[in-house]
């Protein structure tokens, strides 16, 4: 997959995602994945694990990440973060910490 990079304000900020729908992400600005809503699984180039995230959870990307997801056992909906929305505090909270 060889895609261009993108500037943030061309991300697709909301990704809804039918039950079972995968979708490839091209390499993007996004600094993160969180799920708002349902349970995805998540894959990217050079990262051996698989992720599964559920609602509340996010990711963090790199900026050349290229990013697989789908949505697991129903519908889902996702945002892909930018920077500003993944500073270390607000990673703690979406995570729990």
């Amino acid at each position: 997959m060889n895609t261009p990079h993108r500037s943030d304000d061309e991300l697709p900020r909301l990704i809804h995602l039918h039950a079972g729908q995968v979708i490839a992400l091209p390499a993007t600005a996004a600094s993160g994945l969180r799920v708002l809503q349902g349970r995805v699984w998540l894959t990217r180039c050079g990262d051996p694990d698989d992720h599964f995230l559920d609602a509340g959870q996010q990711l963090h990307l790199r900026g050349d990440d290229q990013v697989v997801i789908e949505a697991e056992r129903g519908p889902a909906r996702c945002l892909l973060l930018s920077p500003a929305d993944t500073t270390p505090q607000r990673e703690a909270l979406a995570s729990g910490a």
